[in-house]
Protein backbone atom coordinates (compact mmCIF):
# COMPACT_ATOMS: atom_id res chain seq x y z
CA UNK A 1 0.00 0.00 0.00
CA UNK A 2 1.58 3.58 -1.03
CA UNK A 3 2.04 5.70 2.11
CA UNK A 4 -0.70 8.82 1.81
CA UNK A 5 -0.06 10.29 4.84
CA UNK A 6 1.16 13.50 4.70
CA UNK A 7 4.64 15.42 4.98
CA UNK A 8 7.34 13.36 7.30
CA UNK A 9 9.42 15.31 9.23
CA UNK A 10 13.31 14.61 10.11
CA UNK A 11 15.62 16.71 12.36
CA UNK A 12 19.35 16.56 10.36
CA UNK A 13 21.65 16.62 13.44
CA UNK A 14 25.06 16.51 11.36
CA UNK A 15 24.09 19.82 9.71
CA UNK A 16 22.95 21.27 12.63
CA UNK A 17 26.28 20.93 14.41
CA UNK A 18 28.14 21.97 11.67
CA UNK A 19 26.81 24.75 10.27
CA UNK A 20 25.66 26.00 14.03
CA UNK A 21 21.87 26.63 13.32
CA UNK A 22 19.14 24.12 14.02
CA UNK A 23 17.95 22.30 10.36
CA UNK A 24 15.93 19.50 9.28
CA UNK A 25 14.12 18.03 6.21
CA UNK A 26 10.63 17.50 4.74
CA UNK A 27 9.70 14.34 3.04
CA UNK A 28 6.50 14.90 0.98
CA UNK A 29 4.61 11.91 0.60
CA UNK A 30 5.28 8.98 -1.53
CA UNK A 31 1.58 10.14 -3.46
CA UNK A 32 0.63 13.55 -3.92
CA UNK A 33 -1.42 15.94 -4.97
CA UNK A 34 0.31 18.73 -6.31
CA UNK A 35 -0.78 22.64 -5.36
CA UNK A 36 -1.14 25.00 -2.53
CA UNK A 37 -2.67 22.59 -0.43
CA UNK A 38 0.59 20.32 -0.63
CA UNK A 39 2.60 23.45 -0.09
CA UNK A 40 1.00 24.25 3.53
CA UNK A 41 1.09 20.62 4.43
CA UNK A 42 4.47 20.96 3.95
CA UNK A 43 5.36 23.95 6.24
CA UNK A 44 3.17 23.17 8.82
CA UNK A 45 5.52 20.14 9.13
CA UNK A 46 8.57 22.17 10.07
CA UNK A 47 8.46 22.60 13.78
CA UNK A 48 8.63 25.92 15.42
CA UNK A 49 12.65 27.29 15.65
CA UNK A 50 14.26 25.61 12.80
CA UNK A 51 16.43 27.61 10.37
CA UNK A 52 16.98 25.62 7.58
CA UNK A 53 14.56 22.73 6.04
CA UNK A 54 15.66 20.44 2.93
CA UNK A 55 12.44 19.52 0.80
CA UNK A 56 12.92 17.69 -2.34
CA UNK A 57 9.82 17.84 -4.16
CA UNK A 58 9.11 15.45 -7.32
CA UNK A 59 9.47 16.69 -10.69
CA UNK A 60 6.00 16.12 -10.68
CA UNK A 61 4.80 18.71 -7.91
CA UNK A 62 5.54 22.02 -9.84
CA UNK A 63 2.73 23.88 -8.69
CA UNK A 64 3.72 22.72 -5.35
CA UNK A 65 7.42 23.97 -6.09
CA UNK A 66 6.19 27.04 -7.41
CA UNK A 67 3.83 27.80 -4.08
CA UNK A 68 6.70 27.05 -1.89
CA UNK A 69 9.58 29.97 -4.19
CA UNK A 70 6.27 32.49 -3.95
CA UNK A 71 6.96 32.36 -0.41
CA UNK A 72 10.35 32.67 -0.31
CA UNK A 73 11.80 29.24 -0.56
CA UNK A 74 15.03 28.97 -2.50
CA UNK A 75 15.84 26.75 -5.59
CA UNK A 76 18.94 24.90 -4.75
CA UNK A 77 19.18 22.74 -8.54
CA UNK A 78 17.73 19.53 -9.99
CA UNK A 79 19.04 16.43 -8.37
CA UNK A 80 19.13 13.64 -11.03
CA UNK A 81 19.01 9.97 -9.58
CA UNK A 82 20.66 7.00 -11.77
CA UNK A 83 20.57 3.50 -11.36
CA UNK A 84 23.22 1.40 -12.70
CA UNK A 85 22.42 -1.23 -15.65
CA UNK A 86 25.02 -1.77 -18.03
CA UNK A 87 28.46 -3.19 -16.75
CA UNK A 88 30.05 -3.75 -20.14
CA UNK A 89 30.36 0.29 -19.88
CA UNK A 90 32.46 -0.44 -16.98
CA UNK A 91 35.32 -2.12 -18.40
CA UNK A 92 38.46 -3.41 -16.23
CA UNK A 93 41.64 -1.25 -15.39
CA UNK A 94 44.79 -1.71 -13.46
CA UNK A 95 43.95 0.72 -10.85
CA UNK A 96 43.85 -0.96 -7.49
CA UNK A 97 40.89 -0.46 -5.95
CA UNK A 98 40.37 -1.87 -2.35
CA UNK A 99 36.77 -1.87 0.40
CA UNK A 100 38.23 -0.91 3.34
CA UNK A 101 36.90 -0.60 6.94
CA UNK A 102 38.34 2.81 7.87
CA UNK A 103 41.43 4.80 6.12
CA UNK A 104 43.57 8.28 7.07
CA UNK A 105 41.52 10.54 5.90
CA UNK A 106 44.32 13.27 5.39
CA UNK A 107 44.86 12.71 1.74
CA UNK A 108 41.04 12.97 1.25
CA UNK A 109 40.19 16.13 2.59
CA UNK A 110 41.12 18.67 -0.27
CA UNK A 111 38.22 16.59 -2.31
CA UNK A 112 36.23 18.71 0.78
CA UNK A 113 36.26 22.34 -1.72
CA UNK A 114 36.00 20.61 -4.87
CA UNK A 115 32.71 19.34 -4.04
CA UNK A 116 31.19 22.65 -5.11
CA UNK A 117 27.88 20.86 -6.52
CA UNK A 118 26.39 20.35 -3.68
CA UNK A 119 23.49 21.88 -1.72
CA UNK A 120 25.44 23.68 0.51
CA UNK A 121 27.69 25.43 -2.07
CA UNK A 122 25.06 25.93 -4.07
CA UNK A 123 22.88 28.25 -1.53
CA UNK A 124 24.70 31.77 -0.84
CA UNK A 125 22.76 31.51 2.90
CA UNK A 126 25.27 28.89 3.83
CA UNK A 127 28.65 30.15 2.27
CA UNK A 128 32.13 28.77 1.24
CA UNK A 129 33.60 28.35 4.13
CA UNK A 130 30.41 26.53 6.06
CA UNK A 131 30.17 24.53 2.99
CA UNK A 132 33.99 22.98 2.83
CA UNK A 133 33.68 22.51 6.69
CA UNK A 134 30.61 20.01 6.41
CA UNK A 135 32.21 18.28 3.83
CA UNK A 136 35.21 17.91 5.20
CA UNK A 137 34.44 16.66 8.47
CA UNK A 138 31.67 14.24 6.37
CA UNK A 139 35.11 13.01 4.74
CA UNK A 140 36.53 12.41 8.30
CA UNK A 141 34.06 10.74 9.44
CA UNK A 142 33.26 8.56 6.11
CA UNK A 143 37.06 7.47 6.48
CA UNK A 144 36.32 6.45 9.88
CA UNK A 145 33.94 3.71 8.88
CA UNK A 146 31.01 5.46 9.24
CA UNK A 147 29.72 4.60 5.79
CA UNK A 148 28.39 0.99 4.75
CA UNK A 149 31.16 0.52 2.11
CA UNK A 150 34.35 2.19 1.46
CA UNK A 151 36.31 2.06 -1.31
CA UNK A 152 39.81 3.48 -2.39
CA UNK A 153 41.16 3.78 -5.42
CA UNK A 154 45.70 4.06 -5.28
CA UNK A 155 47.40 4.74 -8.60
CA UNK A 156 51.41 4.03 -8.01
CA UNK A 157 50.60 3.19 -4.17
CA UNK A 158 49.57 7.06 -3.70
CA UNK A 159 45.97 7.45 -2.92
CA UNK A 160 43.72 8.82 -5.94
CA UNK A 161 39.99 8.73 -4.95
CA UNK A 162 37.55 7.64 -2.40
CA UNK A 163 34.05 6.31 -2.99
CA UNK A 164 31.20 5.78 -0.09
CA UNK A 165 28.01 3.99 -0.50
CA UNK A 166 25.29 3.43 2.25
CA UNK A 167 22.81 0.54 2.00
CA UNK A 168 19.02 1.69 1.29
CA UNK A 169 15.70 -0.58 2.00
CA UNK A 170 15.13 -0.42 -2.20
CA UNK A 171 18.94 -0.95 -3.12
CA UNK A 172 22.78 0.56 -2.08
CA UNK A 173 23.20 4.36 -2.42
CA UNK A 174 26.02 5.96 -4.04
CA UNK A 175 26.88 9.02 -1.01
CA UNK A 176 30.53 9.96 -2.68
CA UNK A 177 32.74 9.16 -5.29
CA UNK A 178 35.84 12.10 -5.34
CA UNK A 179 39.29 11.83 -7.03
CA UNK A 180 41.55 14.22 -6.30
CA UNK A 181 42.65 16.73 -8.40
CA UNK A 182 45.89 15.76 -9.36
CA UNK A 183 44.85 12.09 -9.89
CA UNK A 184 41.60 12.81 -12.38
CA UNK A 185 41.61 11.76 -16.03
CA UNK A 186 43.22 8.14 -15.11
CA UNK A 187 40.66 6.12 -14.36
CA UNK A 188 39.90 6.46 -10.69
CA UNK A 189 36.62 7.03 -10.71
CA UNK A 190 35.58 4.32 -13.42
CA UNK A 191 37.52 2.04 -11.51
CA UNK A 192 35.73 2.88 -8.46
CA UNK A 193 32.16 1.79 -10.02
CA UNK A 194 33.19 -1.09 -11.43
CA UNK A 195 33.93 -2.41 -8.13
CA UNK A 196 30.97 -1.57 -6.92
CA UNK A 197 29.00 -2.46 -9.82
CA UNK A 198 30.11 -6.04 -10.53
CA UNK A 199 29.41 -7.07 -6.81
CA UNK A 200 26.13 -7.79 -7.72
CA UNK A 201 24.78 -6.65 -4.15
CA UNK A 202 21.09 -5.09 -5.38
CA UNK A 203 20.18 -1.68 -7.18
CA UNK A 204 22.74 1.03 -7.20
CA UNK A 205 22.02 4.59 -7.15
CA UNK A 206 23.69 7.67 -7.28
CA UNK A 207 22.09 11.20 -7.17
CA UNK A 208 23.95 13.74 -9.11
CA UNK A 209 22.74 17.64 -9.45
CA UNK A 210 21.98 18.83 -12.93
CA UNK A 211 24.19 21.83 -12.68
CA UNK A 212 27.27 19.19 -12.85
CA UNK A 213 27.34 18.27 -16.58
CA UNK A 214 30.27 16.42 -15.94
CA UNK A 215 29.10 14.40 -13.87
CA UNK A 216 26.11 13.61 -15.47
CA UNK A 217 28.42 12.80 -18.81
CA UNK A 218 30.63 10.34 -16.53
CA UNK A 219 27.45 8.30 -15.02
CA UNK A 220 25.81 8.14 -18.21
CA UNK A 221 28.90 6.84 -19.93
CA UNK A 222 29.89 4.40 -16.95
CA UNK A 223 26.31 2.42 -17.17
CA UNK A 224 23.74 4.89 -15.47
CA UNK A 225 20.22 5.50 -16.53
CA UNK A 226 18.03 8.49 -15.30
CA UNK A 227 15.24 6.87 -12.66
CA UNK A 228 13.89 10.07 -11.35
CA UNK A 229 14.15 14.08 -10.67
CA UNK A 230 13.31 15.75 -8.01
CA UNK A 231 13.99 19.51 -7.17
CA UNK A 232 16.00 20.65 -4.05
CA UNK A 233 14.59 24.00 -2.47
CA UNK A 234 15.83 25.65 1.10
CA UNK A 235 13.50 27.01 3.13
CA UNK A 236 14.98 29.43 5.44
CA UNK A 237 12.93 30.62 7.83
CA UNK A 238 13.71 33.99 8.02
CA UNK A 239 13.09 33.71 4.53
CA UNK A 240 9.73 32.72 4.02
CA UNK A 241 6.64 35.30 3.97
CA UNK A 242 2.80 34.74 4.21
CA UNK A 243 1.24 32.60 1.52
CA UNK A 244 0.28 35.15 -1.63
CA UNK A 245 -3.03 34.67 -3.39
CA UNK A 246 -2.68 31.05 -5.34
CA UNK A 247 -2.04 31.06 -9.09
CA UNK A 248 -4.71 30.10 -11.15
CA UNK A 249 -3.91 27.67 -13.90
CA UNK A 250 -5.31 27.00 -17.25
CA UNK A 251 -7.70 23.63 -17.38
CA UNK A 252 -5.79 20.81 -20.20
CA UNK A 253 -8.21 20.12 -23.02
Amino acid sequence: MPNISGPRHRTLDWDSEILGISCGQVFPPSVEADGDALARDILAAIPPGESLTLCKLPASCPRTATALLRRGGRFVDSEMVFHFHDSEKLPQNTIEVNAVSSVAPGPFLPLAAEITHSRFFLDPGIGRDKAITLWRESIRNLCAGRADQLIVARLDESPAGLAAVFNEQDGRNIFLVGVLPNMRRKGAGRAMLHYLAVQNLGPLRVQVLASNTAALKFYGDSGFRLESVRHILHLHAGEMTEAPEPLHYAKRI
